[in-house]
């Protein structure tokens, strides 16, 4: 019989499979030369790790909607 184990990528702590979140990303970087270069990334995120996660990037969409529509 196999085990599966699910471990939080941030904080390191064991998580049962119902909590579990698979998030990928990519960022494009633009050197001096203007090529870009795609970094990819994923991870694996117990439930309490995803929602801070998600907190976050809805900050940077604020943050970033704001700036673009200045009043």
């Amino acid at each position: 019989m196999k085990k599966i184990q699910f471990f939080c990528d941030i904080c390191g702590k064991e998580f049962l499979p119902q909590e579990y979140s698979f998030l990928t990303g990519q960022v494009i970087k633009i050197d001096k030369e203007l090529k870009s270069q795609t970094i990819v990334f994923e991870g694996h995120y117990c439930g309490v790790c995803t929602n801070l996660i998600l907190d976050e990037a809805a900050k940077l969409r604020e943050k970033n909607a704001t700036n673009n529509n200045p009043k």
